[in-house]
């Protein structure tokens, strides 16, 4: 298995996930025509689906119009992405501009939204820059922004852009209505909604309780084949309880600032047969 990892540094990010996720598919026999992942954040899943020729084409749904932003900046005019990057200054000053910036264009949410990602705490945009405001710490504003890696990474996402069916900014089931001619039974969908615990803190947009309600109705009357993954929470264990295929899944919490991180339960339900595999 390959994968280039995602350039987005994000809370949730399912990178340690993709192992498991290929397993999954493995056992059921899945090769998709079509993979849609309708929360797309980093995107890590996808990007594995698309390096490992384990679907034909992706479209990503992407809430926060400034990570809709970079991906579609990513795939379809990643050369003027790659000179900015060459360019930026990672300094505080640049970071504090970002912070306060408030972008129109495509071209310049995707910036805002890349240097925010490798220079916030964790990610996490609407964090402090790491290091802090005094940049004291062991670890300064650019320790997470290579600039050659980035730009490497980039290089080869692009690559695919041919296999992008589509990238849209906006609600998920909204959009996945307006591409239902697309959806059938060769299609597949992964939701990987924001986090339950914390989330106000995480994200520029995130599920409040009726959202996460409005969500499984949409998933409950699919007719294709699906997957979902959320962090453990009881609330959310209690909502899809009365769906057949549902388990766990420890994944590696990546937001804490310990060197050691933490095992985390994530829940995982689908239509796809899940007995075989030790989640």
């Amino acid at each position: 298995m390959k994968i280039v990892k995602s350039p987005l540094r994000y809370p949730g990010s399912k990178q340690k996930f993709c192992e498991t996720f290929k397993n999954i598919l493995d056992k059921n026999n899945i090769k998709s025509k079509l993979f849609i992942e309708p929360f797309a954040g980093g995107a890590s899943v996808s990007l594995l689906m698309l390096q490992n020729n384990l679907t034909e084409k992706i479209a990503l749904i992407e809430k926060d119009p400034l990570l809709a932003s970079f991906w579609k900046t990513v795939f379809f005019d990643s050369e003027w992405l790659i000179k900015k990057i060459k360019k930026i200054d990672v300094t505080l000053d640049t970071w504090q501009y970002y912070k306060n910036h408030n972008p129109k264009t495509i071209r310049s949410k995707a910036l805002k939204c890349l240097f925010l990602n490798r220079t916030c705490f964790s990610g996490i945009l609407k964090a402090g820059p790491i290091g802090g405001q005094k940049q004291i710490s062991n670890y300064k504003i650019d320790c997470r922004f290579n600039k050659n890696t980035l730009i490497n990474t980039i290089g080869v996402l692009a690559k695919y852009k041919e296999r992008i069916l589509f990238i849209e900014e906006g609600d998920y089931s909204e959009i996945l209505n307006k591409y239902q001619h697309h959806i059938n039974n060769e299609s597949f969908i992964y939701f990987d909604p924001p986090y339950v615990n914390k989330a106000k803190d995480l994200y520029n947009f995130y599920f409040l309780d009726d959202d996460h309600i409005k969500l499984k109705n949409f998933i409950y009357h699919l007719n294709t084949h699906w997957l979902l993954s959320y962090d453990y929470e009881p609330p959310i264990s209690n909502l899809y309880k009365d769906f057949s295929n549902y388990g766990f899944f420890n994944i590696r919490y990546t937001m804490s600032a310990n060197k050691e991180r933490i095992l985390k339960k994530e829940f995982i339900a689908s239509n796809l047969n899940l007995n075989s595999l030790k989640i």
